[in-house]
């Protein structure tokens, strides 16, 4: 089937605004907190690795490391 459809057309890539960037980041941060303080450290690790700009975040390279 999937060799009769079409590939999936590329997002737009519209930048979110700086706020919304920001608070996306903490959100991100404070889920791998999470997860690592409930022994959760490989998905932590997946958590911020998904987006590599929350290690911009004070605590998230900390974080990564304990993961």
């Amino acid at each position: 089937l999937a060799l009769l459809e079409p590939p999936p057309e590329r997002p737009f890539g519209i930048p979110l605004p700086a706020s919304l960037r920001g608070r996306r980041r903490r959100h991100r941060l404070a889920r791998a907190r999470r997860l690592a303080d409930a022994g959760r450290f490989e998905d932590a690790a997946d958590t911020l690795a998904a987006q590599p700009d929350v290690l911009d975040e004070p605590g998230a390279r900390e974080l990564l490391e304990r993961a």
